[in-house]
């Protein structure tokens, strides 16, 4: 069977993998698109359990505060080139948009939410490992939160105070970033 672009395109557009592997696989199965999207698949998953190995080291911090809880999560990726891809972007914003709409403590039941499935195909996709790597989460009952993340989504801090406001617990956050404090204390 000829491999068209077409058919290679599809097969681009199904799995999320280069255009060079959707070409490869579709001459080992013959032009046969079912059976090339499954050998990719099993090829990015194992392509995939490799680079879990590799430094991820380049990334973003996201950040969410409601009145009961208040989190910041560290998504990574190998390179500064990768964290600026419109997809690994996307996936950050999914997992901003996870932690928004549910309380997490750990990073195992935050990703049980379909997230892990998303970065599995986005690791195939880049080509780079990426990992949710830490979450942090406070909860309280009533209380003045303020988050601060820096501009390149580098360093971010929290503050959660019994009094003052918001404005103040911000100023505070903003402060901490600053001085990358060891430890607090009351």
């Amino acid at each position: 069977m000829e491999i068209t672009a077409a058919l290679v395109k599809e097969l681009r557009e199904k799995s999320g993998v280069a255009m060079m592997d959707c070409k490869k696989a579709l001459v080992e199965c013959d032009g046969d698109l079912e059976k090339a999207f499954d050998l990719l698949r099993s090829n990015s998953a194992l392509k995939a359990e490799k680079k879990a190995g590799r430094v991820a080291a380049d990334g973003v911090i996201k950040a969410f505060a409601c009145n009961t809880y208040a989190s910041l999560v560290e998504i990574n990726t190998e390179t500064d080139f990768a964290a600026k891809d419109s997809s690994f972007i996307d996936f950050t914003n999914d997992v901003e948009e996870t932690i928004s709409n549910q309380q997490f403590d750990s990073i195992d039941s935050l990703m049980e939410t379909g997230l892990e499935e998303k970065r599995k195909t986005l690791v195939r996709s880049i080509g780079e490992n990426i990992q949710v790597r830490k979450i942090e989460t406070l909860s309280f009952n009533s209380a003045n939160v303020g988050l601060y993340v820096h501009s390149d989504s580098k360093l971010a801090a929290m503050a959660v105070l019994g009094g003052g406001d918001e404005t103040l617990a911000k100023d505070i956050a903003m402060h901490i970033s600053a001085t990358s404090p060891l430890c607090l204390t009351s």
